[in-house]
């Protein structure tokens, strides 16, 4: 299962979930980028999701949703973090953002992952996976 955290709220957990936003950082401790997360949940443009098995909570989810130039809304999926989440604590998870992304008028949910764990729930729930990242060093 999952729940948002409303944005007014966020500083409540902050304490909590500021070391797993570090752990999704470029670098070790950078404050400066945990700093600019905290702002971003604060003001409702990136949202926080945690995850719960049972009654504890075992990982955190960022989303944001955007609206591409052909006025497409997507749920984004920024980051994922969690530990000892089971499969399916996961498939929950992301049948409860779909239920989400449909209220909000998306047509997609989209991540990028090369996680073969995520990859492989995610073909299990039907997606479609493209395999191919193009990245130009610069």
């Amino acid at each position: 299962m999952i729940r948002k955290v409303p944005s007014d709220q966020v500083a409540l957990v902050w304490d909590f979930i500021k070391p797993a936003v570090l752990n999704g950082a470029l670098k070790d401790g950078d404050e400066a980028f945990a700093t600019y997360m905290l702002q971003r949940f604060l003001s409702g443009s990136i949202d926080l999701w945690l995850i719960y098995d049972s009654d504890s909570v075992v990982g955190i989810i960022n989303t944001t949703i955007i609206k591409s130039t052909f006025g497409v809304h997507k749920l984004i999926i920024l980051s994922l973090y969690g530990k000892d989440i089971t499969n399916d604590v996961y498939r929950q998870s992301i049948d409860e953002l779909k239920t989400f992304a449909k209220s909000k008028g998306c047509l997609n949910i989209v991540v990028l992952t090369n996680s073969s764990r995520m990859i492989n729930i995610a073909k299990e729930l039907g997606a479609d996976v493209s395999t191919v990242e193009v990245t130009f060093t610069l």
